[in-house]
């Protein structure tokens, strides 16, 4: 009877070695696994950033914004994706942010006013009109109150633009003019854009995708 309690004695403390084993076992791969999921998240992230490199200039560019003339929207120093392709399948809309191309290397950010065959005036109770009829401009900080190169009616040629802050009075515009009295803005060429302003990078708070609004 004793021997019996003995051998089933070693079979238990056998199988709790094994079991013991076992877990061991378990527990590095688990390890393992761990270690090979951090691999392959930074391998992705790394990828991303490396095709991201390979695109920018190509299909976007990062820009840096220059001034608050679309406070709300993209706030001066806020660093943002510009997206350079759609344009080539879709022409800019009114009111879109557009990126304006800068001998500094940052961007002054606008929204699309006149589009390409328009007529475009503005009153000198600060009403914009497009082709003889008042536009809703809801975007406006404050009236309009200098309408400048506009006080006279413009037809924008084929591929051209006009552009306005949201703060009519603080920055430049199509509207603005120069010491000798001339635009200093004026009509925009599409190839003067960068393209659409399309994914605030920094600040962190404010990442994510732009709103026109």
């Amino acid at each position: 009877m004793k021997k019996k309690e003995v051998k089933i004695e070693k079979k238990s403390k056998k199988k709790k070695r094994k079991q013991k084993e076992f877990e061991e076992d378990l527990e590095l791969a688990g390890d393992g696994h761990e270690v090979w999921y951090i691999f392959r998240f930074f391998l992705i992230l790394g990828m991303i950033f490396f095709g991201l490199y390979l695109a920018n200039g190509y299909l976007f560019c990062i820009k840096t914004c220059k001034d608050n003339g679309v406070k709300a929207s993209i706030a001066k120093g806020s660093i943002f994706i510009v997206d350079e392709i759609s344009d080539h399948v879709k022409d800019y809309e009114r009111f879109e942010l557009v990126a304006l191309k800068d001998q500094d290397g940052k961007a002054m950010v606008r929204r699309i006013l006149g589009l390409p065959g328009e007529k475009v005036f503005i009153g000198g109770d600060g009403t914009i009109y497009i082709d003889g009829k008042p536009l809703e401009y809801p975007y406006l900080y404050q009236p309009i109150k200098d309408p400048g190169y506009l006080q006279t009616a413009v037809t924008l040629p084929e591929n051209y633009y006009l552009v306005l802050a949201d703060d009519p009075e603080g920055y430049e515009d199509s509207r603005s003019l120069n010491k000798e009295g001339t635009a200093s803005l004026g009509m925009v060429y599409d190839t003067e854009i960068y393209g659409r302003a399309w994914f605030k990078i920094f600040p962190f708070g404010d990442f994510g995708l732009i709103k026109i609004d």
